[in-house]
């Protein structure tokens, strides 16, 4: 609802974007409530979907692994190496190139049908085809779940 900053000006985060309550935490501009933690270990993309549907937070329910565009909204453009708003979002990795920085989307790649995932080092997408050791290689990834 602004102009934006310059092309040499970082990009600020809104003073309002997100308002945590207990464990959730509600963007204000999607409309999207988020699991303010993460899995508490990394699992096969398989495994995602039952762990946001077994999912209870603050005694709600109804949770569900997020698209790649709505993990994508949740990255903070102005950050690397962590690229997204601690304050809302305590705890996570810091750093790259590790399977712990990806974070499971709902969709599932054409080649071989592993998931999509999303890189919090830095906002990247990709799925899980490479070898071991590559940037796109992470057999396991948190989940942070959305409803």
């Amino acid at each position: 609802n602004g102009a934006g900053e310059a092309a040499d000006v970082y990009a600020v985060e809104p003073a309002n974007h997100y308002t945590v309550s207990g464990g959730q935490v509600t963007d204000n501009y999607t409309g999207l409530v988020w699991q303010r933690g993460r899995s508490e270990s990394l699992m096969a993309w398989s495994a995602a979907a039952g762990y946001c549907a077994a999912l209870s937070i603050d005694g709600v329910g109804g949770w569900r692994v997020p698209t790649i565009n709505e993990l994508a909204s949740s990255v903070n453009e102005a950050k690397v190496g962590g690229a997204i708003v601690d304050a809302a979002f305590p705890d996570n990795p810091v750093g790259c190139k590790a399977p712990e920085y990806w974070f499971w989307a709902a969709e599932a790649s054409k080649v071989g049908g592993e998931g999509w995932g999303l890189s919090y080092c830095d906002g990247f997408t990709g799925w899980n085809v490479g070898a071991s050791g590559a940037w796109n290689y992470f057999p396991t990834a948190n989940v942070r779940c959305v409803r």
